[in-house]
C-alpha cells in the first residue's frame, strides 16, 4: 500500500512538471507569435509568412531558446529578410 502511494505521488509530480513545461512552450509560442505579427504592421507577404512557416520554425530546440535563430529559420523559408529581432520573453 506505502508503494502504491509513492508510485501514485511520482507519477503525479512527473505529470505536474510535464504539464507546466508544455504551458510554458505554448505561452512562449504565442507570445513571440504576437510580437511578430505586430510587427508585421499588416504586410500580408509577412502575415503569409508567419501563418505558413512560423509554427515549423518554432518547433527547432534552437528557435525556441534563440530569436536570431527562429529569424534567420522564417528568413530562410520565405526567401527573403522579413524579420529582423523581437523582444525575447
Amino acid at each position: 500500500m506505502q508503494k502504491t502511494k509513492q508510485f501514485t505521488g511520482i507519477v503525479v509530480g512527473i505529470a505536474a512538471v510535464l504539464a507546466l513545461k508544455f504551458y510554458g512552450k505554448a505561452q512562449k509560442h504565442d507570445d513571440i507569435l504576437g510580437d511578430l505579427t505586430a510587427s508585421c504592421k499588416g504586410d500580408q507577404a509577412c502575415l503569409g509568412a508567419l501563418d505558413s512557416h512560423f509554427d515549423g520554425c518554432f518547433s527547432t530546440p534552437a528557435a525556441r531558446g534563440d530569436a536570431t535563430a527562429l529569424h534567420s529559420c522564417l528568413n530562410d523559408k520565405v526567401g527573403t529578410p522579413l524579420f529582423g529581432t523581437v523582444t525575447a520573453h
